[in-house]
């Protein structure tokens, strides 16, 4: 398909890139669209092969600690994922912390104004994601109904709340809400706080239907206004680059969230 005849061209494009940030930008491009491959094929030799090339860009990315060294970690998780290896891919963050707060506090003393883009918040985002989505996808192959004690339910929740550790019993708090949580309570001017508030409210949910607990998360007032004014920021930023359709279409979404309140308890 055009997919798979688009991964040919990345190299070339990587290669004749104008500029070191443009080369950059393209191979984080190119490593997403192998995995999205990997992940779409059923063919095992071209998983396997683009995992490899995948592997291969991470390992370079990893080099340089900037903007796109969160790519790479969301990189390793998938591969990770991939290989049916959900707790080394919940553990990376804990494994990349050092760096990545280094690159976040770098980021503040620049300019403040890059945190939205920070690659701290974006990673815990993107690991929450593809949590998330592994729950809902166990959730629809048992046909939509799982229960704690069934195969299927543990897994599901698992991939929520994190793995239990096997002699204390307890989670540890690597899944997709804590990881959700901690980037809109914590990093609520990043552009994934929006995102991370609509899984938040998508675990919630999946908690209540199919294992009948009620949680609820709490955001403050002053958390809930930077989250609303940063989604502000990226609308203003697409209507300033003459993106005025797509900037139509982020205000009118500003609008239709607030018709309702987001509110959680934990």
């Amino acid at each position: 398909n055009r997919e798979d005849e688009a991964l040919k061209y990345y190299p070339l494009a990587i290669a004749n890139a104008a500029n070191e940030q443009a080369m950059k930008a393209m191979r984080a491009n190119y490593l997403n669209a192998l995995l999205a491959q990997a992940e779409r094929t059923t063919d095992k030799a071209k998983r396997d092969a683009n995992i490899v090339e995948a592997e291969k860009l991470i390992k370079e990315m990893l080099w340089s600690q900037d903007l796109y060294f969160g790519d790479a970690i969301n990189g390793k998780a998938h591969i990770c994922i991939l290989k049916n290896d959900v707790k080394g891919a919940q553990l990376l963050i804990d494994d990349y912390l050092e760096m990545l707060n280094k690159i976040h506090e770098q980021l503040r003393e620049q300019d403040p104004a890059l945190l939205r883009i920070s690659p701290l918040p974006k990673c815990r985002y993107l690991l929450g994601s593809l949590l998330y989505r592994l729950a809902e996808e166990q959730i629809a192959k048992a046909g939509g109904k799982v229960t704690k004690n069934d195969p299927n339910g543990k897994l599901v929740l698992d991939y929520l709340l994190g793995e239990r550790d096997p002699k204390t019993k307890k989670r540890n708090n690597q899944g997709a809400l804590h990881h959700c949580v901690n980037v809109f309570m914590n990093y609520p001017e990043s552009e994934s706080a929006e995102g991370a508030i609509k899984i938040v409210d998508g675990v919630t949910e999946i908690l209540d239907k199919q294992f009948a607990t009620k949680i609820s998360v709490k955001a403050n007032d002053e958390t809930r206004a930077k989250v609303r004014r940063q989604k502000f920021i990226n609308a203003d930023m697409l209507f300033d680059s003459n993106k005025f359709d797509e900037a139509l279409v982020a205000y009118q979404a500003i609008l239709d969230a607030e018709k309702g309140a987001y509110t959680l308890d934990m």
